[in-house]
């Protein structure tokens, strides 16, 4: 759990003083250090352990992210068989409840709480801030393929022919690719389509490596 292995005795103090609001805010604590150091029994030691536990923190499995978002009915056990059977957010996403519950020993209720909990516009959103922070969202098993995605962050735009956008990023992610929705200064490739718009112009504009739909096919080996 996130919150509980990074923040340990310190954590009543960074909520009461306004550093941590939602989980997203954790990864951000870096850059408050001049203002944290000095807060009850907590020196530049402390603070250093807190960082370097955060920043490991982002390459746990995605069956403890799913564990530590909190959704309703959803234990430490639950959440790894359901990775299981969706092994990256963004197929996670756009299951159904029915096929959720279908998972062995998981049933209605929990496939009806997840897919809830995943219509949220707020909890999307925060799925969204998590990644750009960099969180692995992915199950990490021997179906996630090395290739020339592991490890780097790719944005989707414009229209893809062949395949939905969720379909996109479920690939993206299978091949060890981390998808962020916003183009930055830390955005290792962007892949577009039709019409991409701004995020294309960013991308041009920052240098950033650019690659068609034929392209993301032929590097998957789909082409």
């Amino acid at each position: 759990n996130v919150w509980e292995d990074t923040l340990g005795n310190v954590k009543r103090q960074l909520f009461e003083e306004g550093y941590i609001k939602e989980i997203s805010d954790i990864f951000h604590l870096d850059e408050y250090e001049e203002s944290l150091i000095g807060m009850d029994r907590f020196g530049k030691k402390s603070f250093d352990n807190l960082v370097n536990a955060i920043n490991e923190s982002k390459h746990n499995n995605m069956d403890k992210l799913l564990f530590g978002l909190g959704i309703r009915n959803v234990g430490a056990k639950t959440a790894k068989l359901i990775c299981a059977v969706y092994p990256s957010i963004d197929l996670l996403m756009v299951a159904s409840a029915e096929e959720i519950s279908m998972i062995p020993n998981i049933g209605p209720v929990i496939g009806q709480s997840v897919y809830e909990w995943f219509r949220d516009p707020v909890n999307l959103n925060l799925i969204d801030k998590l990644k750009e922070c960099g969180l692995n969202m992915n199950y990490i098993t021997s179906q996630v393929k090395e290739s020339y995605f592991s490890g780097k962050k790719v944005v989707l735009t414009g229209g893809l022919e062949s395949m939905s956008r969720d379909e996109a990023k479920a690939i993206i992610e299978q091949y060890g690719g981390i998808t962020v929705s916003s183009v930055s200064k830390n955005t290792n490739i962007v892949i577009y389509g039709e019409n991409p718009g701004s995020k294309y112009d960013k991308a041009v504009e920052l240098g950033i490596e650019l690659m068609t739909e034929e392209e993301f096919l032929k590097n998957i080996g789909r082409k």
